[in-house]
This record gives C-alpha cells, sequence and structure tokens, in this order.
C-alpha cells in the first residue's frame, strides 16, 4: 500500500481550527487532572492517581501530555528530573484559558 492509499483519519474541510484544543483538552482524564490541579495545586501523580482512581500509567501519560502542551507546569521540570524524584504539578491557567476560547471560536461561540 502507498501513501496514496493510506487511510487518514476523517476530518472536515477548514478542522484544524479546533483540533489543537480538542487534542489538549478534549479527554476526560485531561479535564479532570487539571480540576484536580487548580483545587490542589503542587499535587504529585501519585495524589492524581489516587484521587482519579485510574492506573499510574495512565495518569503520567495523561501529564506528560499536558505538560508538553504548555497546559502543566512540573517542578522540577521534565529535562532536570533524577530518578525517583518527586514532581509536583500546577495548572498554567492562562494557556489553558487561551485553549478554552480557541476551541470556543471552532464552534462558532466567540
Amino acid at each position: 500500500m502507498d501513501n496514496d492509499q493510506v487511510p487518514r483519519y476523517a476530518e472536515p474541510a477548514n478542522g484544524g481550527w479546533g483540533q489543537d484544543p480538542v487534542a489538549s483538552l478534549g479527554n476526560s482524564v485531561k479535564l479532570s487532572i487539571i480540576r484536580l490541579l487548580r483545587e490542589h495545586p503542587g499535587s504529585t501523580s501519585v495524589q492524581l492517581t489516587e484521587a482519579l482512581q485510574l492506573g499510574r500509567t495512565t495518569v503520567v501519560e495523561h501529564l506528560a501530555q499536558l505538560e508538553d502542551a504548555g497546559l502543566l507546569q512540573a517542578v522540577p521540570p521534565r529535562g532536570a528530573r533524577r530518578r525517583g524524584e518527586v514532581v509536583t504539578y500546577r495548572v498554567q491557567n492562562a494557556r489553558v484559558t487561551e485553549l478554552y476560547l480557541q476551541l470556543g471560536q471552532a464552534m462558532g461561540e466567540v
């Protein structure tokens, strides 16, 4: 099968508008993490795992995605971490608001 025959995910014309906010916020686990961190800034992945009652791997994966999207600030940041070091997380509220507004624009709300 050559590249012309590779199946693609369906995407409407001009659908790129909402892609970044949907990818970053369009998941109940990610939204729950953001909500919990707004209520309890400085939480660790262990604390979030217990609060969400999910597997640690799942939570850590979503934390990494949120951090990569600029929605969370981790202390220490990923490049400065040492093995076994406790990492705490905080919401980057300005970035969350920016994506929220982009999503509203993509839906014609704003």
